[in-house]
């Protein structure tokens, strides 16, 4: 219980941290007329005003940026600068949810990966003011832009984009106890990412459509990991599509009050819309990827992936090596689709999740080795000792 109460404690203070970048990340509106500040409230205003989505208005970053901007908007007052807190505060909680998630299922301990977050929230922060004033050319262009695109809502909002993650991540994490209890584990682990891909589909047309996809990989491998039979686990791939498709006109059908054809017309679209605005053109072919993410990201993945086949799709393996698969695939896959439909980059996610797995397996194998150490050292001290008492033994019979 104590733990627990710490932990509370400890993500109550990261919470507020947040809040107060938010407060000073809103003191800066830049006015601009594409990818600015109105880019967000523009549609919030319009929800909180009793406009119906896709009806009224469209927001192309998805459901997911309208809903949770506009809950958030509505609680700071509806204004125009309460938008400007609750986009900036939603984009430094997704930095805060997705690491701490990551640090949990590496390190397996919350306390770790929520000390671990907060240092790394201040030390980039304070890296990032110190490299704009005194060495502007220390760190990379993109580093510091996915430094200061967590720290504030930044081109697009990207960083509430991408907390889908974290929020697909909890949900999985809360469903685990019911799958573990029933005793058709398959068909209803299954069902189950089939629900949450669709629910995660809908939240927006990258990280969402990403999280979706990602859903179908992990299916299958935890399938065959589990059955080691590809008859099984193509089945319960099929049947995980199968109620992903039915959840996302379910839930898109919910939240755009039955205005479904106008939805789909713009998630299928807005990268097209994109590249026509911006006369960036679309990459149509393969060698034209964001090959710099493809290869690290994916090739952490397929280690995860192998992991997990290894030790036969078990609950240890998937919270272990899972949940770092999943972000970082559904990062992966985000900035590819991002590449390949718009023509232009999303590498700042995909960036932030890379650094702090990097971090938390880093302080994994250090705690590792360690532990080695450790157990060698008092190995040698119970044999010392072991022998301390036999000469004393040898000593005294004499």
């Amino acid at each position: 219980m104590p733990d627990k109460h710490n932990n509370k404690i400890q993500f109550a203070m990261l919470v507020m941290l947040c809040f107060i970048t938010a407060l000073y990340a809103a003191r800066n509106v830049d006015f601009a007329p594409m990818n600015g500040t109105f880019q967000n409230y523009n549609p919030v205003r319009r929800l909180l005003d009793g406009q119906i989505p896709f009806k009224d208005f469209a927001d192309y970053l998805g459901l997911g940026h309208l809903y949770l901007g506009a809950g958030l908007t509505g609680i700071l007052g509806g204004s125009f600068r309460g938008s400007l807190i609750a986009f900036n505060m939603l984009s430094s909680l997704s930095f805060v949810l997705i690491s701490s998630l990551l640090g949990t299922a590496v390190l397996g301990r919350k306390r770790d990966a929520l000390n671990v977050t907060g240092i790394c929230f201040v030390v980039m922060a304070g890296l990032l003011y110190c490299v704009r004033k005194i060495f502007p050319e220390l760190l990379s262009p993109l580093l510091m832009r996915s430094i200061n695109y967590f720290l504030a809502t930044g081109n697009s909002a990207r960083f509430v984009r991408a907390l889908v993650i974290p929020i697909v991540m909890l949900i999985v994490i809360s469903c685990e106890k019911i799958v573990r209890v029933s005793h058709h584990k398959g068909v209803l682990s299954s069902a189950g990412a089939g629900v949450i891909g669709g629910f995660a589909f809908t939240y927006g047309n990258d990280f969402g459509i990403s999280c979706w996809v990602c859903m179908h990989i992990m299916t299958f491998v935890v399938a065959i990991s589990r059955s080691r039979k590809l008859r099984t686990a193509v089945c319960c791939t099929f049947l995980e599509i199968f109620v992903s498709v039915m959840c996302i006109l379910l839930s898109a059908w919910i939240f755009t009050a039955g205005h479904l054809q106008n939805w789909m017309s713009v998630i299928m679209q807005s990268g097209g819309y994109q590249a026509w605005y911006y006369n960036s053109g679309k990459s149509y072919y393969v060698y034209q990827a964001d090959y710099a993410v493809l290869f690290t990201q994916g090739t952490l993945s397929i280690v995860y992936l192998l992991k997990i086949f290894a030790r036969k799709g078990d609950t240890a393996s998937i919270k272990r090596y899972g949940l770092p698969a999943f972000a970082n695939i559904v990062s992966c896959c985000a900035a590819n689709e991002y590449r390949l439909m718009s023509g232009n980059f999303l590498r700042e996610p995909s960036m932030i999740i890379l650094i702090m797995t990097i971090i938390f397996e880093t302080l994994f194998i250090k705690n590792q080795v360690g532990r080695i150490k450790s157990e060698e050292s008092s190995r040698k001290n119970q044999v010392g000792r072991i022998k301390s008492e036999e000469s004393s033994r040898n000593s005294s019979a004499s």
